[in-house]
C-alpha cells in the first residue's frame, strides 16, 4: 500500500477542558521538581516524572521502554508506559493506573493496561529524597486467537534531578523543540505566546501509525493551531479534518495534552505531555483504523 499525500479540505481545532487547580498538601515528603532513574529493565532512562508544586500530584509518568513477553506462544515486543496523573499521599506514597485501545503489532485491536506505584523517601540534611516503586503493563489483543502480553511486575527508582520550581508554574514565552517517544530529535515544536497563556503551532512533522486491519504502517504528521494554558500549567488541545488518504477520503483526529514544569537540571524551562493521532477511512468497502496508540514527549525552551 502506498502513502499518498495529505489533501487537507477543512479544518478544525479546539482548546483544552478546563482542569481544576493541582492540589496542594504542604506536609507531603515528596519534593517538588523533576525525577529521572532506572528501571529493573533498563538502566538509563528507564523512569521520569514530575512533583508539582505542592508535593501532591505526580505528573507525565513516563517508561520509554518496557519489554513484555506474550502467552501463548512466547513473542516478545517493546512498547512505552504513560500515565498523566497521579495523587501523592501525605506519607509520600502513591498509586496510578491508565488504559487506552489501539492497535497492536499485527494490526489487531488492542487493550494497553499501565500500573505505576510507589514512595517517596524524605529529604536529609545531606540532600533531597528519592522515590522507588514497582510498574507493570499489560496488553490484550485477539487475532483469532486470545493474546496476553505483560512485562510482569518490574521496580523502578527515581531522584531528582531538576531545581524545586516556583510555587506557581510559569509558561516562559518563546520557542520549544523536542523528541517524542517515536522521534528523539525534531520530534515536537510549538511556542508560548506572549503572557504565557496559549501555545500556538503545535506541530509534531513525523507521526507513525499502524491499521487495523491488516498491519500497514504509515507516516504522518500532527498540527493544532492553539491550546490554551491553565493556571496551574497545564494544557490540553484536539484538532480534527477532512482530508484524503491512501487515495481515499478519511477523516483525521489529533490530540495534544501536558504539563510546563519549570526548570531542569541545565536552568532551561521544560514542558512534557502525551499526544495520538487517529485516522478513519474506507477502501474497497472494508474500514481502516490507523492510530499512533498514545505516546509521550518533552521539550525544552529553545
Amino acid at each position: 500500500m502506498k502513502v499518498t499525500s495529505l489533501v487537507a479540505v477543512a479544518a478544525q481545532f479546539v482548546g483544552g477542558r478546563k482542569t481544576k487547580p493541582l492540589p496542594v498538601n504542604p506536609n507531603s515528603i515528596a519534593e517538588p521538581g523533576m525525577y529521572s532513574g532506572q528501571t529493573s529493565q533498563h538502566l538509563e532512562g528507564g523512569a521520569t516524572f514530575f512533583v508539582a508544586p505542592g508535593g501532591a500530584s505526580l505528573l507525565n509518568i513516563s517508561i520509554p521502554l518496557t519489554n513484555l513477553t506474550c502467552t501463548p506462544g512466547g513473542a516478545t515486543h517493546r512498547d512505552q508506559l504513560w500515565i498523566s496523573k497521579a495523587a501523592i499521599k501525605p506519607n509520600g506514597s502513591f498509586t496510578a493506573t491508565a488504559s487506552h485501545s489501539g492497535v497492536w503489532s499485527g494490526g489487531y485491536e488492542a487493550t494497553f493496561t499501565y500500573n505505576f506505584d510507589g514512595k517517596f523517601a524524605a529529604g536529609t540534611a545531606k540532600g533531597s529524597g528519592g522515590a522507588a516503586g514497582s510498574y507493570r503493563e499489560n496488553v490484550v489483543y485477539n487475532n483469532g486467537s486470545h493474546y496476553s502480553c505483560t512485562s510482569n511486575n518490574q521496580t523502578w527508582t527515581a531522584a531528582k534531578t531538576g531545581p524545586t520550581p516556583a510555587r506557581k508554574l510559569v509558561a516562559v514565552s518563546g520557542n520549544y523543540t523536542g523528541q517524542t517517544s517515536q522521534y528523539l530529535e525534531g520530534g515536537v515544536t510549538f511556542s508560548v505566546a506572549p503572557g504565557g497563556a496559549s501555545l500556538v503551532n503545535i506541530s509534531i512533522p513525523l507521526t507513525n501509525l499502524i491499521c487495523t486491519p491488516g498491519g500497514a504502517t504509515h507516516r504522518d504528521q500532527l498540527a493544532i493551531a492553539h491550546a490554551a494554558v491553565k493556571s496551574e500549567g497545564s494544557f490540553a488541545a484536539t484538532g480534527s479534518q477532512e482530508g484524503a488518504f491512501q487515495g481515499e477520503s478519511a477523516k483525521f483526529n489529533y490530540s495534544f495534552a501536558g504539563n510546563f514544569e519549570g526548570l531542569n537540571s541545565r536552568g532551561i524551562p521544560t514542558a512534557a505531555g502525551s499526544y495520538r493521532e487517529d485516522i478513519v477511512y474506507s477502501s474497497n468497502g472494508t474500514k481502516y483504523t490507523c492510530t499512533t496508540d498514545d505516546e509521550s514527549w518533552i521539550a525544552t525552551h529553545s
